[in-house]
């Protein structure tokens, strides 16, 4: 009994001392783990942006988007250098933007909108306003914004890329129940194995670049579950920058 009226008093200064240098030594690696990750979108954020601004100055000098890399060597299409047809997704080509190929951990998934039933194949050089060669007018940019403007005409369907919810106010992050817009092109960059499913990419990005075209909204909130970094870039938003660029 006398030992438990002693335990009853309270902590020793002792036990005390040791509980507090326990709890700072937890709150430091907690803060240096927030800080990591911090750290880590940073480093997202700043690599989406440069390939964003990589790919916009390649469609105002080429008049087209560049093709998904299917092999994941950092050039346009597959290895023999050819684009497939209809093919969406891929990875960056970084050389073909002039950017530095990362490692294979760190490289960014790539999508595009094509849709040639439409004339709106974003990747495709092509004349579409009816300037003959050798205009200036003939596979300029007036045909890379015809085609965006084909594109914009269209429903939101399954078949090509296109933006999901981020679970609020733009609704469920729910590939067959809500698509809510076709961008121009996407990029997905990869955190860390959040869903433990073994790759830097997280919910269904994780099929991507061999199946689907579903990517999560930009503004979905990191979770335990997720972290990639996306970015999604509009038709419009990709013409308006066109028509500011000059010819």
């Amino acid at each position: 009994m006398k030992a438990l009226r002693h335990r009853a008093r309270g902590f020793t200064l002792t036990e005390l001392a040791i509980v507090l240098v326990v709890i700072g030594m937890l709150a430091g690696a907690t803060a240096g783990a927030f800080a990591l990750r911090a750290d880590q979108r940073g480093d997202a954020t700043a690599s989406a942006l440069q390939i964003e601004a990589a790919v916009v100055a390649f469609a105002r000098l080429q008049h087209r988007l560049p093709c998904p890399d299917t092999s994941a060597n950092g050039r346009e299409g597959d290895a023999a250098g050819d684009c497939p047809d209809g093919v969406e997704t891929g990875w960056v080509p970084y050389e073909a933007l002039g950017l530095a190929n990362p490692s294979t951990q760190s490289r960014a998934r790539y999508l595009v909108y094509r849709n040639v039933a439409v004339d709106a194949d974003l990747v495709v050089l092509a004349e579409r306003t009816g300037d003959l060669a050798p205009s200036n007018g003939h596979r300029s940019r007036n045909d890379l914004l015809a085609a965006l403007g084909n594109a914009a005409n269209q429903p939101v369907g399954a078949t090509h890329v296109h933006v999901t919810g981020n679970d609020g106010l733009e609704g469920a992050a729910d590939c067959a129940s809500n698509r809510r817009y076709h961008p121009a092109f996407a990029v997905v960059i990869p955190g860390e194995d959040r869903n433990g499913n073994g790759s830097p990419f997280d919910a269904n990005h994780a099929a991507l670049p061999s199946s689907g075209a579903c990517i999560a909204s930009p503004n979905r909130a990191a979770s335990t579950a997720y972290d990639d970094h996306v970015l999604a870039h509009g038709l419009a938003t990709l013409a308006g920058l066109l028509l500011a660029g000059g010819h």
